[in-house]
């Protein structure tokens, strides 16, 4: 089922684009007190605070430093300014990096704050989400230390406010963050109400995606840490990682089988099961205490299947893809270049907080957002095809009632009187050729009533197979002796034999081709019949030569309707072998037509017994 959506026609993405673009600027705005940040790498792991300010730090100028996954300790020296005895407070973000050791020189003493991801949150002197150090009004040098070591991305943002700039700001942070935590949930919410209502693989996918980032963004920004387990040290920053891990993979199954159902792209979701086994490998990797590698390899992956993903929005414009809509090809593009731009910082190139901030929200929300609306709008259009389907059916159902209780009708309309005039017909006309020629007539119309009886009760499959022993030679018998011509069969040999099979599906299969046999032959002539059994089938066979109707063309003999142009001058429905073809089936039998020789109609049946 391919998707057609409008994605952009409601209201609620305009301010969704308002409040993107103004709130990152909100929250960033506060007054600095650093005069110079600068970073040196610390390649022997063996520094310490009495030998690091020996060594030449190197200056940058942002308030973030993106230095990617470096597997050696980062020491940053802060020189603060306008101190003018203040209560001035360090606020280190973000909350994923494992250690942050801040140094204070303070009566020619070096003072050090532990905070970090694989501290206790209750162990830190101040009840904030961020890791807020506070800077002592007595420090002796007006530089601050601070060593960092993470086995996660380094990017590190420093910032020196006031006591209430730092209250103002974590509270905008916090609330920003409730908010934004809160609209997954209620896209989850959604999401599950959703899976009840429509059963699709896709739907349950995307709560899962969905589920993942819920929990991931808890842990990423320090919630779970600071509300749920304050007491939890390294155990949660083990468990961020692995969340890392959950939810590149999560995202990854979801695009693979959106693009195999929605795009059909079969390169794409080639590359992207490879990329889902080496993520897996990556998994093990992490597991056995390569964190460092397995996350820098976890991020490849990602960026390799956002590059890959951008092949469908450069098709689309190039038009080398039809199949799929301009929402899809939008999705995709805003994904491959939000993926793109939240990895840059992770090797160390420096793109801005707020453009790193914007990336994020359209990986983590905005693309997910816009994905559930596309799988919405698909299966809406599948539940409305199938409502329709089922009116059809419906409409088909009561015109076959209405249908049925016509036939019904005309069955007793029709009959009654025949009964009648057969009666009467017998009794005037008795031994003459018009009484002959009048019976035939009316046993013609019995017929052809009885025929549309039968297929009327196959059609809607009202027929229930009812097994039980009978003799078929004395059924085969029975019906021939009832033709008033039964010198035109040939003799059975052996006649007797007992099968176990429905006798009045069987009577009426016999009955359809000992007739046929009789109208579409020359008068006269004969008719063979051929019985015997084989491996717990009843075989039966009945030939006669081609009279004035000719031969039945063997590719629509058994058709629905089907006459030959020559039998005009012959009472039939084109009914008869149609159900008879239909009735060996429901006994699991099968039935052929031979024309071997060009004056030879022959019907061979077996059937289960």
């Amino acid at each position: 089922m391919k998707i057609k959506s409008k994605l952009f026609d409601f209201h609620g993405f305009r301010v969704f684009w308002i409040l993107l673009f103004i709130l990152p600027l909100q929250v960033f705005a506060y007054s600095d007190f650093v005069e110079q940040r600068a970073f040196y790498i610390d390649q022997s792991n063996q520094l310490t605070i009495d030998s690091i300010s020996q060594y030449k730090f190197n200056n940058y100028s942002s308030v973030d430093l993106k230095k990617g996954y470096v597997d050696h300790p980062l020491w940053i020296k802060l020189t603060l300014k306008d101190l003018k005895n203040q209560q001035l407070m360090l606020r280190m973000l973000p909350t994923y990096l494992d250690s942050l050791l801040v140094y204070q020189r303070i009566n020619h003493q070096w003072r050090v704050t532990r905070v970090g991801d694989s501290y206790p949150y209750a162990s830190f002197e101040y009840p904030f989400t961020s890791f807020v150090v506070g800077i002592d009004k007595n420090i002796d040098l007006p530089e601050i230390f601070i060593k960092v070591t993470t086995t996660s991305n380094t990017q590190v943002s420093t910032e020196v406010m006031t006591e209430n700039e730092l209250f103002h700001q974590e509270n905008k942070r916090d609330l920003i963050l409730s908010g934004y935590m809160g609209v997954i949930l209620m896209t989850l919410i959604y999401s599950i109400s959703l899976i009840f209502r429509f059963k699709d693989k896709l739907i349950y996918l995307i709560t899962l995606l969905t589920a993942v980032k819920l929990i991931f963004v808890f842990f990423l920004v320090g919630f779970a840490g600071h509300y749920l387990f304050p007491n939890l040290g390294a155990t949660k920053d083990t468990i961020t990682s692995l969340l890392i891990f959950a939810l590149t993979l999560s995202g990854f199954i979801f695009h693979r089988y959106f693009v195999k159902e929605e795009v059909g792209d079969v390169l794409i979701v080639r590359a992207i099961s490879v990329l889902i086994s080496f993520d897996v490998m990556l998994l093990v990797i992490f597991i056995l205490g390569y964190e460092i590698v397995a996350l820098i390899g976890n991020n490849l992956l990602a960026i390799c299947v956002a590059v890959i993903l951008c092949k469908i929005p450069i098709d689309f414009l190039l038009n080398k893809k039809s199949g799929y809509s301009l929402s899809i090809a939008t999705v995709y593009a805003l994904l491959g270049s939000g993926v793109l731009l939240t990895a840059a910082p992770i090797f160390g190139l420096e793109i801005g907080h707020f453009w790193t901030v914007v990336s994020d929200i359209f990986t983590g929300f905005f693309t997910t957002l816009l994905l559930l609306k596309l799988v919405y709008d698909r299966n809406r259009q599948t539940q409305i095809k199938d409502q329709a389907i089922a009116f059809q059916r419906e409409k088909e159902k009561w015109a076959h009632n209405q249908q049925k209780q016509l036939l019904s009708m005309l069955v007793h309309e029709i009959k009654s009187p025949l009964s009648v005039l057969k009666l009467a017909v017998d009794r005037q006309l008795k031994g003459s050729d018009i009484g002959n020629y009048a019976n035939r007539a009316i046993d013609n119309i019995d017929e052809l009533i009885n025929r549309f009886v039968e297929f009327d009760r196959l059609d809607e499959i009202s027929i229930t197979v009812r097994k039980d022993r009978f003799d078929i030679g004395e059924l085969i018998q029975d019906i021939i002796n009832k033709t008033s011509k039964r010198e035109r069969f040939s003799e059975i040999k052996n006649q007797h034999y007992e099968v176990f099979s429905d006798v009045a599906i069987v009577k009426v299969i016999l009955q359809n081709l000992v007739e046929n046999a009789l109208k579409y032959s020359p008068d006269n002539s004969t008719i063979s019949l051929l019985l015997h059994f084989v491996n717990d089938k009843m075989y039966f066979s009945i030939s006669n030569k081609v009279g004035i109707a000719g031969a039945p063309d063997p590719s629509l003999v058994f058709s629905k309707y089907y006459r030959n142009p020559k039998a005009s001058r012959v009472t039939g429905t084109g009914l008869g072998l149609y159900l008879v073809y239909s009735l060996v089936k429901l006994l699991n039998g099968s039935i052929t037509y031979k024309n071997s020789h060009e004056d030879l109609v022959e019907f061979e049946l077996w059937i289960p017994c």
